[in-house]
């Protein structure tokens, strides 16, 4: 939808010749896409433990990993086109947030939960990464549970 109202309008004749290639530029992009392909690689393994055996590991990753990198490119993208459409200079949320007109601060609360919620599973993950070396060997009962959970 905020695509659509981009686009509702005709691009600016020099709309494919603004910006030019540098190193930097490209590096920086390239790392960005990386971390977040490597962000999204818990969720592969955190859902495959609910599937079954005969799945395999190879389908759920690849899954996985094509709709990370879909919403990647379509998020690049779109970033791409507000950037373009407002001349090529400045911050892209800002562009984005003006590009798109009455949808741009519907779009700025949704990018904000998004940040919240992708945030939360970063953390989950990561809480789970550092708890599993250090799992005891004696589980506590189930009264004990509450009470060990609480004042942690």
């Amino acid at each position: 939808m905020g695509l659509i109202v981009m686009l509702d309008r005709p691009l600016p004749a020099d709309f494919w010749q603004r910006g030019t290639f540098n190193l930097n530029g490209w590096f920086a992009t390239f790392c960005i896409c990386a971390v977040w392909q490597i962000s999204f690689s818990p969720y592969t393994s955190d859902y495959s433990r609910y599937l079954p055996a005969n799945i395999g590991v190879f389908r759920p990753f690849i899954c996985t990993w094509l709709s990370a990198c879909c919403g990647t490119i379509l998020a690049f993208l779109f970033g791409v086109v507000a950037v373009n459409l407002l001349g090529g200079e400045g911050d892209a949320m800002a562009a984005v947030r003006q590009a798109t007109g009455w949808l741009g601060p519907i779009l700025m609360l949704l990018f904000l939960m998004n940040i919240i919620c992708h945030n939360s599973m970063n953390l989950y993950g990561s809480v789970l990464s550092l708890i599993t070396p250090c799992r005891p060997s004696v589980w506590p009962s189930c009264r004990l549970r509450p009470t060990s959970s609480l004042s942690s």
